[in-house]
C-alpha cells in the first residue's frame, strides 16, 4: 500500500530531483495540541513540557496520508490543488510507522506511564506520538517518526541577524520508495512550460514510477485520475 505525501508544486519537483522529502519538527506542525493530546492538570503540566520538549529535540516525522484522493488534503497541503503528491512505497520501515489515533476528548494524563519524563523512551513516546483530535481525521495520517541526528541536515541562514533554521530530510530508499507522482492539472500545465528542466530527472525514475495527472470528479466531492492528460504526461516524460 501507498502513503502520500501532498507538497506544492516548487518543493514536489524539488523533492523528485533531489530524492527526498523534507522531515517535519513537531515545533513547525499545525497542530495547536501537538504532543499534547492529555489533559493538562496543574501537577502534570510541566513533567508533561518536559516531555513534549524531550521527544521534540530528538525526534521529526514525514507526515502521510493513505489517500491521494481528498479535496481537503489538496486544498491544504496541496497548494489549493496546484502542486503535486508523492507515492511512497515504505516497506521496512513498519516500526517507524504510526497510524493516527483521532479522539474526540483529551486522555487523562496517568495513562501515561512515564518514569522519567526527561528521557522517555520511543514506545512510552508512541502515545503522544499517534493521537489527534478527531477533526483532523480527514488526513488518514500515517507517521513516519525518524530520528533527527541519522539524516540529512541543511542549516538555513536567517534574515538580518537571526539565528540560521536546521532542516532534515528524509533520503528516498529500497524502504522509502518513490513509487508515484500525482500533479494537480495546475502543476502538470506548469510543468509542460519547464519539461526541460525536469525531464531528465523524471526518466531516471522509469519504469518504477507511476506518473499521472489528478482533476476534480465531475459528480462527487473527490479527487480522479484525469484520463486525457495523464497519458500526454507520460508521453512527455519518456519521449
Amino acid at each position: 500500500m501507498a502513503l502520500y505525501y501532498y507538497t506544492n508544486y516548487k518543493y514536489g519537483i524539488e523533492n523528485i530531483e533531489k530524492k527526498r522529502v523534507k522531515i517535519s519538527t513537531f515545533e513547525t506542525l499545525n497542530d495547536p495540541f501537538e504532543l499534547a493530546t492529555f489533559k493538562q492538570t496543574k501537577d502534570m503540566r510541566n513533567s508533561l513540557k518536559l516531555l513534549r520538549e524531550s521527544i521534540a529535540k530528538k525526534r521529526g516525522l514525514v507526515c502521510l496520508s493513505r489517500t491521494w484522493k481528498d479535496p481537503l488534503m489538496w486544498g491544504h497541503y496541496g497548494d489549493r490543488f496546484t502542486g503535486i503528491c508523492l507515492g511512497f512505497d515504505v516497506l521496512g520501515h513498519e516500526r517507524k510507522l504510526l497510524k493516527v489515533d483521532y479522539e474526540m476528548n483529551r486522555r487523562d494524563p496517568g495513562e501515561l506511564d512515564v518514569k522519567d519524563f526527561s528521557n522517555p523512551t520511543f514506545w512510552e513516546a508512541r502515545r503522544l506520538l499517534k493521537t489527534k483530535y478527531e477533526k483532523w481525521e480527514y488526513e488518514q495520517e500515517e507517521r513516519l517518526i525518524l530520528t533527527l541526528v541519522d539524516h540529512e541536515k541543511e542549516i538555513v541562514e536567517g534574515k538580518d541577524g537571526e539565528n540560521g533554521t536546521d532542516l532534515y530530510f528524509k533520503k528516498f530508499d529500497s524502504e522509502f520508495k518513490l513509487v508515484e507522482v500525482i500533479f494537480s492539472q495546475m502543476a502538470f500545465s506548469r510543468w509542460k512550460m519547464e519539461e526541460n528542466k525536469f525531464k531528465y530527472t523524471a526518466k531516471n525514475f522509469l519504469p518504477e514510477i507511476e506518473f499521472k495527472v489528478a482533476r476534480a470528479a465531475y459528480t462527487k466531492y473527490d479527487i480522479r485520475k484525469n484520463r486525457t492528460l495523464t497519458p500526454k504526461l507520460q508521453t512527455l516524460i519518456s519521449v
